[in-house]
Order: structure tokens, then C-alpha cells, then sequence
């Protein structure tokens, strides 16, 4: 696109552009009256269940804690299982997996040890 062949070049003299035709009324609605006690950009907890039901909020917590717990579970499994798989090919294999490179990092075990010591 040649930017000096376009109509409205600073260059050139700019096109009117017509009015727009005005607004016109859809129809005599009158807006809702919203009370002052109820928020109106906010996000209410009150209507949910839990609000007032301390069990079942702590249970709904759980259920979120479980559910990111066994997910984190399952890529574990899933990088165990990789080196599993790759030292019954090779032990040279296996120091290549992301686990296996962990296993043999002096910084790893050093940093084992240091946990181990606070506790």
C-alpha cells in the first residue's frame, strides 16, 4: 500500500466526511432503581451456599487442594515412569531425563542435606 496515494493525504486537500444522521429514541423505558444496599460492580459472595456454611466452604478448599495435589502427582509419575523407562534401556539414558539429571547434581543433594539438617 503507497501511503501517497491514499485519498486523505496530509498533501491533498481531506474529503468531507457527510453528518451522521442523529440518535433516535428506542423507547421511554426508565432505567431500574438499584438500591444502595445492593453492590453493583462487585462481585457478591452472599448468594453462594458457602457463605455462611463454614463446612462446606472448608470442603470446597479441600476439593481444590486435592484436585492441584493430584495433578502435580501425576507429572511426577510421569517423569518417575520416563526414567524408569529410560534406565531399562541405559543407564546413560537415564542421566539424560530430567530426573536423572536431578539425581546427579551435587546442588541437589547439597541442597537435601541443608533441609535435612533444619529439620
Amino acid at each position: 500500500m503507497n501511503i501517497n496515494k491514499t485519498e486523505n493525504n496530509p498533501n491533498n486537500k481531506f474529503r468531507r466526511t457527510e453528518h451522521s444522521s442523529k440518535g433516535e429514541r428506542t423507547s421511554n423505558l426508565s432505567p431500574q432503581k438499584i438500591s444502595s444496599d445492593q453492590p453493583t460492580d462487585k462481585v457478591s459472595i452472599r448468594d453462594y451456599p458457602f457463605h455462611n456454611d463454614e463446612r462446606l466452604f472448608a470442603k470446597l478448599q479441600l476439593d481444590k487442594l486435592n484436585n492441584s495435589s493430584s495433578k502435580q502427582l501425576g507429572k511426577l509419575k510421569a517423569k518417575v515412569n520416563e526414567y524408569q523407562e529410560a534406565l531399562n534401556s541405559s543407564s546413560l539414558d537415564a542421566d539424560k531425563t530430567e530426573l536423572g539429571k536431578k539425581i546427579n547434581d551435587p546442588d541437589v543433594w547439597g541442597d537435601i542435606a541443608n533441609k535435612i539438617l533444619r529439620q
